[in-house]
């Protein structure tokens, strides 16, 4: 395996239920071979070079591919594919460092916050700390490729994510509301930040040059693999129809009586 299973990771809780996730590997070479066995097989460096890409002003990012596969094939899966393999590991050893002993939310509640939030202006939780689902198991993984000196603006996302992050350090913010002190972290070559993309809007505010580890090889600036679990996107999907069929009833019900 790229990953030890019992590797301890470090998480900090930067605020608000974000999280910056580090010591996800034990050492560069460990962190390059899992990068090799994220991309591959659907990595063509071709598509980040030459004149057209560098003078294209809507090539901030570049989607590499999204793939998604079924929980009860993760260990069958295991055997055979070291993409499967890496997301499953980081999976596992996040949930230890949150959860397990010793976690940073090892004593704590799992809060209601979730998907709900998205398009809602405030969060009525009675606890307001957010707090990745227990259940999580990580069985999604999309890649974007970052040009140098490219940034991402302020949006919002159906469900929780985990940003493992490889080349150029990134600076990233995270708001709740417009009225809300943003969170910023920076975000090194192989760390990782957990957060609830629907109820924190977030964007790529720099990506900082020259600070990729020496190993880095790649025509882009940045790497960042969005981890996420398949039964929360579908609830949240599933909830969000349910809001919009009842606002569609309402309406029609309201133009009745009209």
């Amino acid at each position: 395996a790229l990953l030890p299973r019992r590797w301890a990771m470090e998480v900090h809780h930067a605020g608000d239920g974000v999280l910056l996730v580090t010591r996800i590997f034990r050492d560069e070479a460990e962190a390059e071979r899992a990068l090799d066995a994220l991309l591959s097989p659907q990595y063509d460096s071709s598509r980040f070079e030459g004149p057209q890409y560098e003078r294209n002003p809507f090539s901030a990012f570049t989607q590499v591919y999204s793939r998604r596969w079924r929980h009860g094939d993760v260990e069958r899966l295991r055997e055979e594919d070291a993409l499967v393999r890496t997301v499953s590991d980081v999976s596992d050893g996040l949930m230890r460092a949150v959860y397990g002993a010793g976690g940073v939310f090892a004593d704590e509640p799992e809060d209601g916050c979730s998907e709900d939030h998205e398009g809602r202006p405030v969060c009525a939780c009675t606890d307001t700390t957010p707090r990745l689902p227990r259940s999580t198991a990580l069985n999604i993984s999309e890649c974007l490729c970052y040009r140098t000196r490219s940034r991402r603006g302020w949006h919002r996302d159906r469900n929780w994510i985990t940003g493992l992050s490889f080349g150029c350090t990134v600076r990233m913010g995270f708001k709740r509301h417009d009225t809300s002190t943003p969170i910023e972290l920076l975000v090194p070559s192989g760390c990782a930040v957990v957060f609830n993309g629907a109820l924190h809007e977030h964007a790529v505010l720099e990506i900082q040059s020259g600070t990729a580890p020496p190993w880095w090889r790649h025509p882009f600036a940045r790497c960042v693999f969005l981890l996420r679990d398949t039964r929360q996107s579908w609830r949240a999907a599933k909830r969000k129809r349910a809001r919009t069929e009842a606002a569609m009833r309402a309406a029609r019900e309201a133009a009745a009586v009209a």
